[in-house]
């Protein structure tokens, strides 16, 4: 009887390190520019350091996103930084 509940055991195990990840149910929406002005004002209006080196890289999301944009590595390619003079400079 052990063998059988430790057979059903493997197979939900199996079963659940195999399935795909949950898909999101609702569609990402990005905020308008408008909206990302207004949030950062209100930010820095509350602390003008709130988006400062040593702030962002305090958070872990922000840790996280600094390395990806500089690409230190992690699971996904990292962000590639828009080149200021154009795409011949």
């Amino acid at each position: 009887m052990d063998d059988l509940q430790d057979a059903i055991e493997d197979a939900q195990y199996m079963s659940a390190v195999a399935e795909e990840a949950l898909k999101p149910t609702k569609r990402w929406t990005y905020p308008a520019e408008d909206q990302v002005r207004r949030f950062v004002h209100r930010l820095e209006a509350h602390n003008a350091d709130a988006l400062g080196f040593d702030a962002v890289c305090a958070q872990c999301l922000g840790l996280y996103q600094l390395f990806q944009y500089c690409g230190g590595g992690g699971a996904a390619a990292p962000v590639e930084a828009p080149n200021p003079m154009g795409e011949g400079g």
